[in-house]
């Protein structure tokens, strides 16, 4: 279990988003990260659990260009097979393991990258050229994804109570 935070449409400050990825430290203990764009705005952040991959999970994950930002909680059950077909198709992997294998199904498929997602998880994945956030989750809800839309102001987390360390306005029937 790890625990991710992220938001768009609002100024998040550093600190303000060290506050949310804190408050889920019980989720993820053995480390964590953030990413922060002002411009746009998008913040993301990770609480890590170290399960797979210790040397190389460490989260956000980003695209051998840089362009694309991932956060994840979860698993991907089959992404063995995944990586295997994406590296036949010219993939270059820089981790061992499972999150990294959504960054390079969505630049092979586009959107219809979640076709090929089975597990459970929860993600935010920022696409910097096209200025995108997709906020995902498994088809059963396993791995929890919050959310308060807020006119434009668009908090996620894996736990309400880190949507509102962020700042964001949060409605009481929403979180």
């Amino acid at each position: 279990m790890c625990g991710i935070v992220g938001a768009t449409g609002h100024s998040i400050s550093e600190q303000e988003l060290r506050r949310a990825i804190d408050s889920m430290r019980h989720r993820g203990p053995d480390g964590s990260g953030m990413f922060l764009d002002p411009e746009i705005p998008v913040a993301l952040g990770h609480a890590r659990l170290s399960i797979i991959d210790l040397a190389t999970g460490a989260q956000p994950l980003y695209s051998e260009d840089g362009n694309v930002v991932l956060v994840c909680n979860g698993e991907i059950y089959d992404f063995e097979r995944l990586r295997e077909e994406l590296i036949l198709l010219s993939h270059v992997f820089r981790t061992r393991g499972d999150s990294e294998v959504i960054i390079h199904l969505y630049q092979h498929y586009g959107l219809a990258f979640v076709d090929h997602l089975r597990g459970e998880f929860a993600f935010l994945l920022y696409d910097r050229t096209d200025r995108k956030l997709l906020a995902v989750r498994d088809r059963f809800g396993i791995k929890p994804l919050f959310f308060n839309d807020q006119g434009g102001h668009l908090p996620f987390a894996s736990e309400a109570k880190a949507m509102i360390t962020t700042g964001l306005p949060c409605s009481p029937l929403t979180c």
